[in-house]
């Protein structure tokens, strides 16, 4: 049995991209230093794409950089989509999966709301939390340092600059 959050718009998990980039711009602005509380986006009807050109303009900020190398150090991964790749993020928890999509979605680095789903294995019922982010070139540039190829499969690897990727914060991930 499958169900799902973030398939169907609705004003409770989608948001408007323009909202987003304001609020990265200004973040980004402000030497990557966080406020208190990040603001709300405004919440849209449909999953918006964006141009190639709205994508470079987007800025990663060193909170992002640092969360996805800590992912990446964990289970997350990042996959190849279209000329571009993405990183994708599967959970048990939703409560962590809502705070991941919260640094993301200011950032302007998702459209989509996460979804949740059901799924019956060996007998019994798991529930699977996910979202994905945009394509974007940095997560190429993290896709060709993170991940080789071996018999035609990207397997992930640890990169050999580790020692200076490790944050206190990238290890909290």
């Amino acid at each position: 049995m499958f169900f799902c959050r973030g398939f169907i718009p609705s004003k409770k998990n989608c948001y408007n991209i323009e909202s987003m980039k304001k609020n990265s711009i200004k973040l980004a602005e402000n030497n990557n230093k966080l406020e208190n509380k990040d603001p709300i986006p405004t919440p849209i009807k449909h999953r918006v794409r964006l141009s190639k050109a709205q994508k470079e303009a987007l800025v990663i900020r060193s909170d992002v950089n640092e969360l996805c190398i800590g992912m990446l150090m964990g289970d997350s991964s990042i996959e190849k989509h279209g000329n571009e790749a993405r990183m994708k993020f599967i959970q048990g928890d939703s409560a962590f999966i809502d705070y991941l999509y919260s640094k993301f979605i200011h950032s302007g680095l998702v459209t989509a709301a996460p979804i949740s789903i059901s799924v019956k294995t060996k007998g019994k019922m798991f529930d699977s939390h996910r979202f994905c982010t945009i394509t974007h070139p940095y997560f190429t540039e993290m896709l060709n340092k993170w991940y080789v190829k071996i018999n035609n499969r990207n397997v992930k690897i640890i990169p050999h600059d580790i020692g200076e990727l490790l944050t206190p914060t990238v290890l909290a991930y």
